[in-house]
């Protein structure tokens, strides 16, 4: 199991994306009022198919990355083995992402999305599509099927399709809103992180061909602002338990302001000005949000406790954030008492 871990890379994606795609299908059980003993293994197999999913397009991904990979001195696991091998690790993969549909029961909507997320992660790194070096259709197709649709999916499987019509009309089309602005704003931070790479490669990516000022203007004008929003309506249209939601996004946004020293916003370098709220958001999709369904959920029922066990469990994340975030609080109030913030002559931030 360790070696098929490494093959998939399964560190640099299931610890991050496996949570928060998770939490919308705990949201949605909590919206639509499911109970725990048909849910549970429902959440179990669904967990199935983003181990499942997510690896496939991993490996695909690295498959098909092998000449730009050497180029840029960069050698992946997957891309090392033989045809066969390779061959008989994406027949597992497909296994463990099409088996859980066998019990899950979708609905029409569902398969059809299911079936977008299977084309768009062949076409994005394959050949003839190959869509990852097209300037605009690359991040299109990133942000749809590593965000947007496994999104759309938990939704739809746990959510209206379960049964409920509780939920607010206008809470799909923001929670669509939502995705897309957070999967453009991960795939050009990977951008602006890999361009050195992509360069040596050859590869024509959007911040390789407009920049990287237009990007990082792009990040924080438009589409970190617009992921903003569209996660703050998403909690408050959550009928019936927006108010826990609500709740809990604002007291996130309490202790991040204490971890970063939000009262030094505007005497801090410009430089790190540009970058200091990219990743911010990732501790409140990984942590918080998850966290928050399932405390919905216990309150309930005593035997979705379970459930936050096995979380706690598959994401240990949580800990290091607490420790690190705890650091934080603690040594940025002691070093204010010490040393009080100055504003600086005409109220402009340093350069």
């Amino acid at each position: 199991m360790a070696g098929v871990g490494a093959l998939v890379r399964l560190g640099a994606w299931w610890p991050y994306k496996g949570p928060h795609i998770l939490s919308l299908a705990y949201i949605a059980c909590a919206a639509s009022g499911a109970c725990f003993g048909p849910a549970w293994p429902r959440l179990g197999l669904f967990a199935l198919w983003i181990l499942g999913t997510a690896g496939a397009a991993y490996v695909i991904n690295d498959i098909c990355d092998e000449r730009a990979d050497r180029a840029a001195g960069k050698i992946r696991a997957a891309a090392a083995l033989s045809g066969p091998g390779r061959a008989a690790l994406l027949l597992l993969l497909a296994a463990l992402s099409l088996f859980p549909w066998a019990f899950l029961h979708p609905g029409r909507a569902t398969a059809i999305l299911v079936l977008l997320e299977y084309t768009l992660l062949v076409a994005y790194s394959a050949r003839p599509f190959r869509l990852k070096v097209r300037t605009w259709a690359g991040p299109a197709a990133d942000a749809a099927a590593g965000h947007l649709l496994p999104a759309i999916i938990a939704f739809l499987a746990f959510g209206w399709e379960a049964g409920t019509e509780s939920m607010a009309p206008a809470v799909l089309p923001v929670l669509c809103l939502w995705q897309a602005a957070k999967g453009f704003r991960n795939i050009l931070v990977h951008q602006l992180e890999d361009r050195k790479a992509d360069r040596k490669a050859g590869a024509a990516t959007l911040v390789i061909r407009r920049g990287p000022l237009f990007a990082v203007n792009l990040i924080n004008r438009v589409l970190l602002p617009a992921e903003l929003f569209f996660l703050a309506l998403f909690c408050v249209l959550l009928e019936p338990v927006s108010p826990a939601f609500a709740l809990g996004l604002v007291c996130f946004g309490l202790v991040s302001g204490l971890g970063m020293s939000i009262w030094k916003l505007f005497f801090i370098p410009r430089r790190q000005f540009r970058i200091k709220f990219w990743y911010f958001a990732n501790d409140f999709y990984e942590v918080w949000l998850p966290l928050l369904a399932l405390a919905v959920l216990t309150g309930r029922s005593a035997a979705w406790g379970l459930l936050v066990l096995a979380h706690l469990l598959l994401f240990p994340a949580w800990l290091a954030y607490g420790k690190r975030t705890m650091r934080a609080v603690a040594g940025n109030i002691r070093e204010e008492a010490r040393n009080p913030t100055k504003p600086l002559a005409r109220g402009r931030r340093e350069r």
